[in-house]
């Protein structure tokens, strides 16, 4: 007599896969081919010294950015979305699933509330540390747009998952 682990009570849900969006070299040669290309050109203007903080500071600004975005919006469930580091995703993402429509609105609102952030900061700091902040902000977004796109195509609703090799979209 088999003997099956799940109670009576067990919710099962199950997933279909819509679209699924590999790192490849074709992706992520040009992606950081454009930051070396930027560092490179700042370093002949002379700015490649506001480099190093501006990534850090568009990282810790897309971090508050995103916390409190996902706090006013889920009441506090931010604890599945943490830092992540790879070829592609950086910052604070989602560690498993969630929901399409989530992550979309908190990439908007990272996107136009950075912008805004940087904008304040154009009295106070010089052209190339704005082009840095403007730089990074725009490229660190450029792959999360591109697979908003490609999935938003496919499905208005459904999972993002985000893994170190590729990225899924998920209906349920």
């Amino acid at each position: 007599m088999t003997h099956s682990s799940l109670s009576g009570d067990s919710t099962i849900y199950s997933y279909k896969l819509v679209k699924k969006v590999r790192h490849s070299l074709l992706l992520i040669t040009p992606y950081w081919a454009l930051l070396a290309l930027f560092a490179f050109a700042q370093s002949l203007r002379g700015g490649w010294i506001w480099l190093p903080g501006a990534a850090l500071g568009v990282l810790m600004l897309h971090a508050v950015i995103t916390r409190l975005r996902l706090w006013m919006m889920t009441g506090g469930t931010a604890s599945v979305w943490g830092w992540r580091f790879g070829v592609l995703w950086n910052g604070v993402l989602p560690e498993g699933f969630a929901p399409l429509g989530l992550f979309r609105r908190v990439q908007r609102h990272l996107t136009w509330i950075g912008l805004a952030a940087v904008g304040l900061l154009y009295p106070w700091l010089p052209a190339d540390a704005l082009l840095d902040l403007l730089f990074f902000h725009v490229w660190l977004l450029l792959p999360r747009w591109w697979v908003l796109l490609l999935f938003t195509r496919k499905t208005k609703s459904g999972w993002v998952k985000i893994n170190p090799n590729d990225t899924s979209c998920y209906v349920q």
